[in-house]
């Protein structure tokens, strides 16, 4: 009895343990893509966030305008390339998102329009004029929306 308490304790201790770090086993899996812009997109607010603070300090004196001016110009010229980066892998996204639209819209194209439903429809938004008052209403409507009338046998069903 104490051998079968020992292994049924250690496969419930070797479960547990699989079941408690199979979060910290699991990888994001992110495209190539995917990473490198989550990773400039973080190096583009850590810059901000430098060029802020060095404003900051310089506004307080801590920094004096002769150390300002080129700490300044080398983050936003590093910012900048940043921002080129970040530009270049959206406009990669962004291809592959248009080629998605066009080859739907294709798609869509070459499926055949059903007259009969499009008859319908415009059957439906075709409007006559109120006999009372001359307004417009739509077919299928029982009174007119201006005056109250009853529109009776001019409404077609």
């Amino acid at each position: 009895m104490d051998i079968f308490a020992l292994l049924a304790g250690g496969v419930l201790a070797a479960g547990l343990f699989v079941f408690i770090s199979q979060p910290l086993r699991q990888q994001r899996r992110l495209s190539g893509t995917e990473s490198q812009l989550d990773t400039l997109l973080a190096r583009r607010e850590s810059l901000y966030t430098q060029i802020r603070e060095l404003d900051f300090d310089n506004a307080t004196g801590k920094v004096t305008d002769a150390d300002h001016a080129p700490l300044r110009a080398r983050l936003v010229a590093e910012a900048a390339d940043v921002l080129k980066q970040i530009d270049g892998l959206a406009a990669t996204s962004d291809d592959a998102l248009e080629a998605a639209i066009a080859a739907r819209r294709k798609q869509k194209a070459a499926a055949p329009i059903d007259d009969e439903l499009e008859a319908a429809i415009a059957a439906r938004r075709k409007t006559s004029t109120c006999p009372n008052c001359g307004k417009p209403f739509h077919l299928g409507d029982a009174f007119c929306a201006r005056c109250g009338a009853a529109l009776g046998t001019q409404v077609a069903r």
